[in-house]
């Protein structure tokens, strides 16, 4: 499910149960046949906050599980769940850079 998130994400702002809005980065196929449209809203919460700042080698992470989808007008279920790390392999990663990756 490849996504672009709307919502600005922070460890530093954002904390367990806040809403991000998100919207689909390509039509979502099954099999030959389209059920959403790219640009489709996505929408979850925050489900964890981790600060790399609370430790020394901590590595800040934002979790979000996606749970519904409109598509077509109608409100589907997902669950799909999400985790940025602002650190990878040694490089830094800017959230705002990273929430706008599509995953």
């Amino acid at each position: 499910l490849a996504i672009e998130v709307v919502t600005p994400l922070s460890t530093k702002t954002n904390k367990v149960g806040d809403s991000v809005d998100a919207r689909l980065a390509s039509d979502l196929m099954v099999g030959d046949r389209r059920a959403a449209k790219a640009g489709a809203s996505v929408h979850g919460t925050v489900t964890q906050v981790i600060s790399g700042s609370q430790k020394i080698g901590g590595v800040p992470t934002l979790g979000v599980t996606f749970d519904s989808l409109v598509a077509n007008g109608a409100s589907v279920s997902i669950n799909a769940p999400f985790t940025i790390e602002r650190f990878r392999d040694g490089h830094l990663i800017d959230e705002a850079a990273a929430a706008a990756v599509a995953h």
